[in-house]
């Protein structure tokens, strides 16, 4: 369940597994991704009608896609180890 709600939400499995503190850091770091991302995006894409280019362009978007992409593999993978954490420290059993 921790796992499909990191899909779902960045920090989401965490404060399922009972970490609410660093599922807030991790929901609260994504939107500052998306923040900086569109920052950057936008910066790029107005820079286009001076000296950059559209390769400019691109590879902000690509540096700023695999950034958001490792970073959110991370959090899913994190969670679910939180949950297995979780289960171990209160006795459940793991059932696939």
């Amino acid at each position: 369940m921790a796992l499909l709600l990191a899909l779902i939400l960045p920090g989401a499995g965490h404060m399922y597994a009972g970490e609410v503190k660093k599922g807030m850091i991790i929901l609260a770091f994504f939107f500052i991704i998306g923040f900086v991302s569109a920052l950057a995006f936008f910066g790029a894409f107005w820079s286009m009608g001076g000296s950059g280019g559209p390769s400019e362009f691109v590879l902000v978007i690509i540096i700023t896609l695999i950034v958001t992409a490792i970073f959110w593999l991370y959090q899913i993978y994190d969670a679910y180890q939180a949950a297995l954490r979780f289960n171990t420290a209160h006795g459940l059993k793991r059932y696939y």
